[in-house]
Formats: C-alpha cells, sequence, structure tokens
C-alpha cells in the first residue's frame, strides 16, 4: 500500500503519482498510460482551464496526433471517475472539477521510510571498477552525473551503487525515475512524491526545498536526458538550498552547471587480443552475455572453440549490455554461428526485448532512436553525416565532410563535442585525438543517410578531402597509386567497384557463396602447397594464393564486419606472403586493410604500426 502522503485524494479516490496508480475505494482501478498521463496534467493544471491543443502537446510531447485521441482518453477518465469529474467548455478546452482533500503541507517522510522506493539491487557484471570510482564520485562531489549512450547499463550501475550508498548518509536514498516524466511541469511533484512529500502551494520548488531541509540523503534521478534543461533547473536549485543533499543523475547529456561532475560510463570491456574462454569471462561484456544465455538455454557452454565468435560479437556491439542482452536472447534459435553471422542485420535481428522493459529499450533501434530524437536539427545533421566515415578518423576529416553551406567547420565540431558527451562518438586518448562512431551508431546514422537522401553528397564531400589526403602520399607504382584511390573511396562507399561490393551485402547469401568457393580453392593450393617438389613450384603456388586471401579478406569484412577477425586472418596470412615473395603491391593492400581491421577493433597502437608500413 502506498504511503498516504504519496497521493493525490479526492474522496473516494486516490492518485498515486510515483506508482502511476488510480485507487477508488481503496482498491487499484485499470487505467491506461495515456489516460493517466492526461490525469496527472489536469491534476497538475487544476487551477485553469486547459485547451485542447495545450493537452496534447502535454500528454503527447513532439508527436503529431489527431484529437480524437484526446476524445477517447477523456471518456476512459470519465467512466473511472464519473461522468463529472471533467468539464467540456466547448471550443476552449477541459478542467477537472473533482475537489482534492485538504492535504498536509510540505509532508516529510521519516527516515526509515526514504529509502523504501528503491528497486531491488541488481546483478552487476563487469563492473566492479567502475562501481569503486563511482562511490568515490559520490564522496568527493556533491552532484554526480552518470553519462552514457542508450543501453550502456546507467541504471544498472547507478541502482547497484545507491544500494551501497545509502547507508552512508543519515536519510537513505531517494530513488525518482524519470522515464515516465513526459512534462518538466511534472518533475517537482514526482521528485516530491518518490520523497514522500505532499507538494502544497503555488512554488512547488520551494515546498520541495522546506520538505527537504535538514535532511541528509542522496536523491537519485535516473534517465534524465529528456528533461536535462528542467533537470538542470532542480539540481542547481537543490544543490544551492539544501547542503547536506547528495545527487546522482543519470543522463545521456551533462546538465553543464555549477559543482557537476562528469562520470562518463563506456560499453563492457571486451579482449583485444586472442584469450581462452576462461580468461574472457573477466571481461564483462563476455561474462553478460554468457550469463544471459545461460538464463535462456541452460545447455549453453563458452568454450576454447566458441568464445573467439562470442568476443567478435561483443566486439561489434561495443560492448553494449542492451544490445548484448538482446544478442543472447537470440542465440537459442539461431545457434551462435548463426548470430554472430547475421550482425549485419543487427536491427533486425536485435528486437522485442524483455516485455517489462522501457518502449526505448525494446529493441536497439529504437534505443538508438530515442537518442536521435533528442538532439537538435543540426546535431541530427552532423551525428548523420560521420555515418559515411569508416574506422576513425580526425577532427579535420569529421569537421570538412559534416559541414555545408549552413553551417561552418566551428559548428561541425561544436556539435562533435556534444556527440562525444552523449557517448555516439568516441574519442581515443591520443594528441591530437581520433574519432570514430560505435558500430550500431553507425549503422543507425547510415539508414538516416539513406532516409535523408543524403548519401551522395555525403561521398562526394569526403572524397575531396580524402584524394587531398593521399594525394600527400608517395606512390610511385601505378598500382599502388589506383589502391591509394581505392582505399580512399572505401572509407567513403563512393568507389564504384567498392559501391558495387557493399550493395552485394543485401544478396548476403551471395557474399557467403563466393567466400565458400575462395575457401575450397585456397585449400586445393594449401594442399598443392604440401606436396610441392621445388622451391620455384612453392612460390609459384603462394602467388596464387595471394589474390584470393586478399579478395577472402575483403569478403569476410563485408559479411561479418571491418573487425572481423576472419578477415584479420586472410589479410594477415597474404602480408606473410607478399613479405616472403617481395610482392610489394600485395603487401600494400593486405597492410592497408589490417590497418582498417585494427581500427574497427579499437586497436590504434596496432593499426599505427600499419599505416606507417604503408609508408615505407
Amino acid at each position: 500500500m502506498a504511503h498516504p502522503h504519496n497521493a493525490h485524494r479526492f474522496g473516494r479516490i486516490e492518485v498515486f503519482p510515483a506508482q502511476r496508480q488510480v485507487h477508488v475505494d481503496g482498491q487499484p482501478a485499470s487505467l491506461g498510460a495515456r489516460a493517466f498521463d492526461l490525469l496527472q496534467v489536469l491534476i497538475t493544471h487544476n487551477d485553469r482551464l486547459l485547451s485542447k491543443d495545450e493537452l496534447m502537446a502535454l500528454v503527447w510531447p513532439g508527436v503529431v496526433v489527431e484529437e480524437n485521441n484526446l476524445s477517447v482518453q477523456v471518456s476512459a477518465l470519465r467512466k473511472l471517475l464519473g461522468a463529472d469529474a471533467i468539464a467540456t467548455v466547448p471550443g476552449r478546452g477541459y478542467r477537472l472539477t473533482l475537489v482534492a482533500d485538504e492535504a498536509p503541507v510540505d509532508a516529510v517522510a521519516s527516515p526509515a521510510a526514504v529509502s523504501r522506493n528503491l528497486p531491488a539491487a541488481p546483478n552487476l557484471l563487469g563492473r566492479s571498477d567502475d562501481q569503486r570510482d563511482l562511490l568515490r564520485a559520490l564522496r568527493e562531489q556533491r552532484i554526480v552525473t552518470l553519462l552514457g549512450g542508450g543501453g550502456v547499463g546507467k541504471t544498472v550501475l547507478a541502482l547497484a551503487t545507491v544500494h551501497i550508498a545509502q547507508a552512508e548518509v543519515r536519510d537513505g536514498a531517494v530513488w525518482v525515475d524519470l522515464a515516465h516524466v513526459s512534462e518538466p511541469t511534472l518533475l517537482h511533484g514526482a521528485v516530491g512524491q518518490a520523497a514522500q512529500l505532499a507538494l502544497a502551494g503555488r512554488d512547488p520548488l520551494a515546498a520541495l526545498v522546506r520538505g527537504l531541509q535538514g535532511r541528509q540523503m542522496l536523491l537519485v534521478l535516473d534517465n534524465a536526458e529528456h528533461l536535462v534543461a528542467a533537470v538542470a533547473a532542480l539540481a542547481g536549485a537543490l544543490g544551492a538550498a539544501l547542503p547536506e543533499l547528495r545527487m546522482l543523475i543519470t543522463s545521456q547529456a551533462p546538465l553543464h552547471i555549477q559543482g557537476e561532475r562528469l562520470f562518463h560510463l563506456s560499453g563492457l570491456a571486451v579482449p583485444v587480443v586472442a584469450v581462452s574462454a576462461a580468461q574472457a569471462m573477466e571481461y564483462g561484456a563476455v561474462a553478460l552475455f554468457a550469463a544471459q544465455a545461460r538464463a535462456l538455454d541452460r545447455r549453453f557452454v563458452l568454450t576454447d572453440d566458441s568464445v573467439a565468435l562470442v568476443v567478435d560479437l561483443c566486439r561489434r556491439l561495443d560492448g553494449c549490455a542492451l544490445a548484448i542482452k538482446l544478442a543472447a536472447a537470440r542465440l537459442p534459435l539461431l545457434g551462435l554461428a548463426t548470430l554472430h553471422s547475421r550482425l549485419n542485420e543487427r536491427f533486425r535481428l536485435l528486437g522485442e526485448g524483455a516485455r517489462d522493459a522501457p518502449d526505448r529499450h525494446r529493441t536497439l533501434r529504437a534505443a538508438l532512436d530515442w537518442s536521435y530524437h533528442l538532439l537538435s536539427p543540426a546535431e541530427q545533421t552532423v551525428f548523420r553525416r560521420l555515418g559515411a566515415l569508416v574506422g576513425s578518423f580526425s577532427l579535420e576529416l569529421a569537421a570538412k565532410s559534416a559541414a555545408d553551406e549552413s553551417q561552418d567547420e566551428w559548428a561541425t565540431i561544436d556539435i562533435l563535442g556534444a556527440l562525444v558527451e552523449r557517448s555516439l562518438v568516441a574519442m581515443d586518448g591520443d594528441d591530437p585525438p581520433r574519432y570514430r562512431m560505435l558500430e550500431s551508431a553507425r549503422e543507425f546514422a547510415l539508414m538516416l543517410i539513406d532516409a535523408a537522401d543524403e548519401r551522395a553528397a555525403c561521398h562526394s564531400r569526403i572524397a575531396d578531402v580524402l584524394e587531398r589526403h593521399f594525394a600527400g602520399l608517395t606512390a610511385t607504382e601505378p598500382q599502388v597509386r589506383a589502391f591509394h584511390l581505392e582505399a580512399a573511396g572505401r572509407l567513403a562507399d563512393a568507389v564504384p567497384l567498392w559501391a558495387r561490393a557493399a550493395a552485394l551485402a543485401g544478396a548476403r547469401s551471395a557474399l557467403v557463396e563466393a567466400a565458400h568457393h575462395l575457401e575450397h580453392a585456397l585449400a586445393a593450393l594449401n594442399s598443392l602447397a604440401s606436396a610441392a617438389a621445388t622451391p620455384a613450384q612453392l612460390a609459384d603456388i603462394e602467388f596464387a594464393q595471394l589474390p584470393l586471401l586478399l579478395k577472402l579478406g575483403t569478403l569476410h569484412m563485408l559479411i561479418c564486419g571491418i573487425g572481423s577477425t576472419q578477415a584479420q586472418a586472410d589479410f594477415e596470412r597474404a602480408l606473410a606472403i607478399s613479405d616472403a615473395r617481395r610482392a610489394n603491391a600485395e603487401r600494400f593492400i593486405a597492410t592497408f586493410n589490417l590497418w582498417f581491421v585494427s581500427e574497427a577493433q579499437i586497436r590504434f597502437d596496432v593499426a599505427g604500426r600499419y599505416i606507417e608500413q604503408t609508408r615505407q
């Protein structure tokens, strides 16, 4: 039963905003989510008439809906609350007519009740260092914003940490889930209800400050990114007025207020070198996948034979907890090999998550769509255009390829910084830094580029920049010079040859079939090599293998992704043969492709060595 102060009372009707429940005569009543949102808005603004346009903007923010949707929700409320509960003024709007019972002023919950609304502590995998560092941050700073991309695991880390941190503050913790708070005007009420305060009067902020006065507690505002301006104002005001209050905010964007400490959360750790199954389980991404897989299929066991596929899968999913969970959910139906091979179709593959998850966490596409629609129009444009860049890129390349006549390079640079803050673009620690889009974010951006019909324009801008860059490299052999140009086009998806190959990715079965034929041909050549009678025969056979290995590596990049370990093995074998046989053109191609693979695998030190070799 909810605390009595956590309610609005209208005679026989009680409304519990924090629990999103309505009780009639003490019994829970059934009410849809939109109808409840409408009821909250009517209660919050019960001092005046609300027009239809106002109501639709508050109940369906950012969504265009038909007017009859409002009529349907009003009818549902009248059926539950009574025909006279909501008055209609023809041509003007609606108003709640229910008379509220007298409520206590600024009521304060007892310390023992403060932490009752904490959800159960989750099982935290692979985040022990992050949890230790977050606890330290909460002890050192009064306002901490836990930043990270959608689905990376901010809520899980925050909740596990708060279960420990609440014991360190006298009055415990208050957990406020803002995911269902669609309107900034409802923010103060949501915090007050979670803290079991009745915010009487016309100034909810002042009432909230009075209610929390003297409390030494930890206030957690979870999922704040869609209300970031309102949350920033609230956190700044509470921080200034309540010296014993500590705040933890989880968000995809910083608040940008004084005294805020940013705590960036990246994806779960993934091995960067070959490891055994036992070693891989020490990494958070692999441990999470294995745990989820076993929960769905008790027969699943991570073995030394399967660990490479699991590691590559987790790497291509950027260590994102949500994506890894969605992938594991597909394992019983598809099996590991098929699951891994179909990651190029990730937005169809990674769908239908847990039914009790928020809508934006049901699918990988929904999570990215939520993040994208929180961006400004200019930020959305730059995000889309950066999707045309493969692997890591410099600040100069990003600025020149994403800018246009309506936006100069400096504006693009500022937006790039905002995308880094929101964890949609990753930045390494080098000086100068290099940037890259996470693989899932880039796939999403490419879908948006095509929907906006911007791909050709993006390719043209990037190809111009890259052509100038590669023109500075010394290339005397015609073959090498031609490959420089193809490499430039590969980065921009602009060279006809590469574009045709990329188009084949839609007919995936054709690519897989071609790879099988090449693998059979290489197996036959290996048999001949083992039976070679003279060094000259062996040299001829190895020369015959070179073009097959280079083509096979390219196919594996198309089938499994640029960071594919299979492609890496193909190009490493080609490099070894070209080194031994002094096949300079083939050596250059193999080395250049290994640079791409290493960049995609986030092995920047290795990538740097390969790019240096291309200049020798």
